[in-house]
């Protein structure tokens, strides 16, 4: 009989996590599942730390060598025997609840393909993600910005996947969950539930700490490429002021080239209405990404201080990024006078 459930991790060097990722698993609620675990190549004791659960549920690959994490995730959809494939990280923690509010959301909610939802950090800062949009518009809009999506926490209708042949693009090293959202958003609803359901751990060791440079290059193209994704033709020179607006380790982009980002957003904005895309909504965003510009320019100067206060009178700046951005342009302008 097929599982409800295919969870697929994929585990490199985490044994010090490990066993409180596997038990957040194991002792879920909801028991209807099967639990693929794929070991990259690890060199701690990691293999060792899953080989000692005697689970029926878990099916363990354990990969000698190291090889591309995404490919393993790849294996996992194509191995999965469950109606939903839910995914989880090795030095994470699925609260217990998890797995019955996400399956009871989803049966409910056929026109949903992938559902997240709220999660806690854990490590160094305690912070809880409610400032995730929710609704299917919201995240549509909210991908132009940055991904709105826990990808460890995401539960995701396997027949979506299978049926439109859908797999991660494993040339991507990082961001490679975001470029997923980007093409599976075409094909589905998305949801986020309003409640915590996961424990992030920040530390050091971890995949995304290791792989910022990466992710910012990859975030430009995703970007990009999602905006093309929905039919906008975009002219060489819009492409080229959306890189830079989009890059968000810049820190030398002149006041003169922000002010032509600015003139060209418009027609881009007009372009997306086209594509059932909020105008208002795209203003925000397309702010928010001026005001991360702003806050990133490391010679700043009075020059940019009349962007500011054209972007300020919007809700994209928030109040502490306002004295931020007041502060830098006052020093800036005692140091050169």
């Amino acid at each position: 009989m097929k599982p409800t459930i295919s969870v697929i991790m994929t585990i490199h060097n985490t044994s010090q996590y490990l066993r409180e990722a596997i038990d957040s698993i194991l002792f879920q609620t909801f028991t209807d599942f099967e639990f693929l675990i794929f070991n990259d190549g690890s060199t701690d004791n990691s293999a060792e730390i899953v080989r000692s659960y005697n689970d029926p549920r878990i099916l363990f690959f354990d990969e000698p060598k190291s090889q591309s994490w995404v490919s393993l995730l790849n294996k996992g959809i194509k191995l999965a025997r469950g109606k939903y494939i839910a995914r989880m990280d090795s030095d994470d923690i699925s609260l217990p609840h998890r797995f019955e509010k996400q399956v009871a959301f989803m049966d409910n909610n056929l026109q949903v393909g992938l559902c997240s939802a709220w999660l806690e950090t854990i490590g160094p800062n305690t912070h809880i993600s409610k400032e995730r949009p929710i609704g299917h518009v919201a995240i549509k809009h909210q991908l132009l910005i940055a991904n709105p999506i826990a990808h460890a926490l995401v539960m995701i209708r396997a027949q979506v996947l299978k049926a439109n042949n859908l797999y991660y693009n494993e040339t991507f090293l990082a961001a490679q969950d975001t470029e997923f959202w980007g093409r599976l958003i075409h094909f589905t609803k998305f949801q986020i539930i309003p409640d915590v359901l996961y424990l992030y751990r920040m530390h050091p060791q971890q995949n995304t700490t290791l792989r910022k440079k990466i992710q910012g290059v990859n975030g430009v193209e995703n970007k990009i490429n999602y905006i093309k994704s929905w039919g906008v033709s975009l002219t060489e020179l819009e492409e080229k002021y959306l890189r830079l607006l989009f890059n968000p380790c810049l820190h030398n982009v002149s006041s003169k080239e922000i002010r032509n980002i600015q003139m060209q957003i418009p027609e881009i904005i007009n372009k997306l209405k086209t594509k059932n895309f909020d105008s208002e909504l795209l203003i925000h965003i397309f702010n928010k990404h001026l005001q991360k510009m702003l806050l990133n320019i490391s010679q700043y100067n009075l020059s940019y201080l009349s962007i500011f206060i054209n972007i300020s009178k919007t809700p994209a700046i928030n109040t502490l990024d306002r004295f931020k951005l007041i502060v830098k342009s006052i020093i800036n302008w005692k140091v050169n006078h």
